[in-house]
Formats: structure tokens, sequence, C-alpha cells
């Protein structure tokens, strides 16, 4: 019964998030069905959930069944209408935007990965099995996902003092949020019901992952890069308990994904669509951690901005077009994020999470840079991939740096150098030194850790096949 509810629960907002990829696809269809849903589930929860929020806040709608019903009705409106009135203006003659021609998967290539996708399977089917029976008990998920959204269902109302909630208040109130929404349809508090959300954002990423790297890359390159990601051990352990650094690794992989695949694109309305999704998701992320508002988020302007100019320069995208594909940043950034961040302001609340980013003083930190190097390499969290990933980087740098598939590298080492900066000058280093988040920094990037690799392999054993085939 309780699965059942479960299941209940996803319809709406991904129906939401359904809607809101046919509005930002707009007249071009640029991915595929099965895509298109695991989209609008990975985005369409938080900004279900973060639209309750602005109308409980400026509105005093209830945190009940009721207000939940009222805010996803308006919602399916709203973008139902907005599709409908586009969806009138598409050709008759559309087709999905299609993918690579691939070699077909031999027999025993077939078999072998029918063995390991059963194993992989498992694996998550066991995370769900123990995080529907077994009570929660990760502090961070105690303090500030459960027990905040416990107390919103209890009280319908949103409940803002640290010492009240017993975590950090600063922490953004969307997945609290979409647990609330499942006890609410559930109409009682169920830990197991309110915790399998975080299985579901586990396959979703898996989804994800195969369909952008499958989107330049054969089907067995999609389906290694995969498999890789669902079984690096700290990327399982946090994908099936109740941290919430698998779901922002979700947007951030659509948000520079969609950044990548724009870049690669041979028309202007694609770039476009993929601008318009990329956009969405980042400013989602910035509600979800506060890392996607303090740290992703510029990261990713920086990126995009520099890809668009370079693509500009050469005449790809004209001034007006560019223009257009941003709208969606800004206008969503003036209805999603700059609410929040006042709201934060006016009561006080931090930028960061433990401490407020304004609070770090820059002094070198003894002892971070070990823990940051055992951590990486030498404790199994991340296997061989990061020695694989350096090694690609050294040989194939061309690629890496001069290439499309400069976007996911300058984003990652923007992004891994900042983690790292932080660590090894502010007082964020015991997060390094007692292994309590460094790791998780890494796991928010691991799909596009594990998309930018097995890129590059597939593009090495390209390369490879050339020279070999020269008379």
């Amino acid at each position: 019964m309780t699965l059942l509810w479960f299941l209940l629960g996803l319809i709406l907002p991904t129906s939401i998030g359904w809607l809101l990829v046919r509005v930002l696809e707009w007249q071009t269809d640029i991915v595929q069905p099965l895509e298109r849903i695991t989209l609008g589930f990975v985005l369409g929860f938080p900004l279900m959930s973060f639209v309750m929020f602005l109308a409980h806040i400026f509105a005093g709608l209830p945190l009940n069944l009721v207000g939940f019903l009222s805010v996803q009705t308006v919602l399916l409106a709203i973008l139902g209408g907005i599709f409908y009135a586009v969806s009138r203006k598409r050709s008759l003659a559309v087709t999905v935007a299609s993918l690579p021609v691939s070699e077909p998967l031999g027999t025993w290539t077939k078999i072998l990965g029918l063995i390991l996708g059963v194993w992989t399977l498992g694996k998550i089917i066991s995370g769900a099995v123990l995080l529907l029976l077994n009570p929660i008990y990760l502090d961070d998920t105690i303090d500030n996902w459960n027990l905040r959204a416990k107390m919103f269902f209890v009280d319908e109302s949103f409940a803002l003092h640290q010492e009240v909630l017993g975590g950090i208040a600063s922490y953004p109130p969307t997945v609290p949020l979409i647990k609330t929404w499942f006890a609410v349809l559930y109409s009682e508090w169920s830990e197991g019901l309110v915790n399998l959300i975080h299985v579901v954002w586990f396959v979703a990423v898996l989804i994800l992952v195969f369909f952008a790297i499958r989107r330049h890359a054969s089907l067995l390159y999609a389906l290694i890069g995969t498999y890789m990601l669902a079984n690096l051990p700290l990327y399982v352990i946090q994908g099936t308990n109740t941290y919430t650094d698998v779901f922002l690794s979700a947007l951030l992989l659509i948000a520079v994904s969609c950044a990548f695949h724009a870049v690669c694109a041979s028309s202007v309305q694609v770039r476009s669509a993929f601008l318009r999704l990329s956009g969405a998701a980042i400013i989602l992320s910035t509600v979800v951690k506060n890392e996607g508002l303090a740290l992703y988020l510029p990261i990713v302007l920086v990126v995009v901005a520099a890809s668009m100019w370079v693509l500009h320069r050469k005449n790809h995208i004209s001034t007006m077009q560019l223009m257009q594909s941003f709208g969606i940043w800004f206008g969503a950034g003036v209805v999603l994020s700059a609410p929040w961040i006042l709201y934060k302001m006016q009561n006080g609340l931090v930028f960061g999470n433990a401490q407020g980013i304004s609070n770090l003083a820059l002094k070198w930190q003894p002892n971070v840079l070990t823990a940051i190097t055992v951590n990486t390499f030498f404790e199994g969290n991340w296997i061989f991939l990061f020695p694989l990933l350096i090694g690609l980087l050294i040989w194939r740098w061309r690629s890496a740096f001069r290439s499309s598939l400069a976007v996911l590298t300058a984003f990652l080492l923007l992004a891994i150098g900042a983690q790292c900066f932080a660590f090894l000058f502010t007082s964020l280093s015991t997060e390094a030194i007692y292994q309590t988040g460094f790791a998780r920094g890494f796991t928010q990037l691991m799909p596009l850790l594990v998309m930018l690799t097995t890129l590059l392999i597939a593009e090495s054993q390209t390369k490879w096949s050339e020279s070999s085939h020269r008379p």
C-alpha cells in the first residue's frame, strides 16, 4: 500500500515537469520520450515544492492536501495552456531528435550486459527495500530533511528557526516540502514512504547520463558510462541513502550536459532549446541545496557565457538569438531564486550551510591536502575513476580542452578547484579532515565526471581505429 501511494505521488509533479520540458523545447523535439519523462520527474518536483513554499509564505496557503493540490493544479493549468498554444503551431511532421547510428551489440556483449544489469538492478532494489523498511539514522537527514518535513506535515506551516528544527535553518525548504507532499497524500507520516524518492532520483540520474552520453557516442559507450556511475561505491551509497547530493547531481548533469549539447547543436532552434533546459535546471538547483546558489550557478554562468561568446564570434548564433536563449535564465531566476534570496536576507539566514560565506577567513589549513588525496585516490570511493580521467585529460588534451568537450572540462575543473580552495584555505577544512563533506561535493559532480571520462574513452577509441586503418 505504501508503494502504491508513493507511485500516485509521483504522477502530478512529474506531469508538471513533463509539461515544463515540453514548453522549454518549444517547437523543437530535442529529447527522447523516456528522457523527457525523466527530465520531467527531476525538474517537476523542485518546481512544485518551491512554488508551494512561495504560495505558503506570500499567500498563506496551508501545507496540507488542499494546498498542495491547488498549487499543482495551477501549475498544470498554466504549463498545459502554454504547451497547447505552442503545440498548435507545431508541424505535423515533427519527429523526435534522433540519436547517432550505433553498431548492434554482439551476442556475448549482450549476455555480459544482461548479467551486469541484473547485478546493478539488485543493488538498487536492495537499497530501496532498506529505505522502505529501516528507520533513518543519518544526522543530516534527521535534522535537515525528514524532521523538517515532519514538522511541516504536522503543523501545516513552514518553521524557520534553527533551535526549533534542530538543523540548519538556511537550507532551502524544497526537499522537505517534497517529502511533506507524500505525507499529506498518504494522510500520515511514514519514513519509508518519504525516503523512497531518493532511490528514484538515483535511477533518474542513470537514465539521464545514459542519454547524455548516447547523444554523442555509441550504445556500447552509453551503457559503459551508465554502469560505471551505477557501481561507484560512494555514489551507490549516497544514491540509496537519504542524502540529497544525488538529487543535486541530477540537476547539475542536466544544466551542464545541456549546455554541452547546445554547443554541439547544428541548428539555432536546437541550441536554444538546450540552453533553456540548462537554465531551468541550474536555477532550480539554487532552491534545492545552498551549493547550487553559492557555488554552481556562478560557474555554470561563466562556462555557458564563454561558450556562447565563442559561438557568437564564429557566427553560429546571433545576438538576438543569444538574448532570447538566456531569457529563460533571467525569468526563472526572478521567479524562483530571487524570492529565496530576498527571504534569506530578510530573515538573517546565511548564504552557506553550517556557516555563512562572509564569515570564512582565508588561511592555509594543515592536513587538508593529505585528507583530500587519501579520500580521492586511496579509499576506494571512486575506484580508479580519477586516475583514469587524469590520464585521459593528459593523453587527449586537445579533445578535452580545445573541442566542445571543453564545456564539461571547464565546468568540472572550476567546480573541483573551488571546492578544494574552500577546504584548503577556510575553516571548512574540518569537512575534509573528518571526511564529512569533501566526498559529498564530488558526489554532486560524479555524473558529469563519468560523462567526460566515457566520452574521452569513446573519442580515443575512434581516433585509434582511424589511425589503424590508414595505409
